[in-house]
């Protein structure tokens, strides 16, 4: 994943963006129980 990609998706989930060496970017989620819930279910779907 792109720097780029994880900031768009740290925007949408309210993640944060985390830079790892070799320039590898990962999401830590900052999510509440109830975000988190919903959005397995809207994966589901």
């Amino acid at each position: 994943m792109t720097w780029e990609q994880c900031r768009q998706v740290a925007e949408t989930y309210k993640h944060s963006c985390t830079g790892v060496p070799r320039g590898r970017v990962s999401t830590v989620a900052v999510l509440t129980e109830e975000e988190q819930r919903r959005n397995r279910e809207g994966k589901a779907h």
